[in-house]
């Protein structure tokens, strides 16, 4: 199994509900379709204004979806990526 997570910020000002929408529309049409994909968990802590994302794949030996161009590309996780604050990704 590999766990990958991601902690973010949302942009200054940005509608956290439009954020929450398009989130659920990511998860539900991209991460649900990849094959390896076997859940998804995303939390907010208040206190730090701060998002994880902590991902769930099984590992058959393939590239982990997420990381082929086409899945940054796909018009839901670009949707969802104007959100969020590029300058406060940290991916472990």
């Amino acid at each position: 199994m590999i766990v990958a997570s991601t902690t973010f910020k949302l942009k200054a000002g940005a509608d956290r509900e439009g954020f929450l929408a398009a989130d659920k529309a990511m998860q539900e049409e991209v991460f649900h379709q990849m094959k390896t994909f076997i859940r998804r968990t995303v939390a907010y802590n208040a206190e730090h204004d701060e998002w994880i994302q902590i991902l769930f794949f099984g590992d058959n030996g393939e590239d982990l979806e997420m990381h082929r161009p086409e899945f940054g590309n796909h018009p839901l996780v670009l949707a969802c990526s104007e959100f969020v604050d590029e300058s406060s990704i940290v991916e472990a």
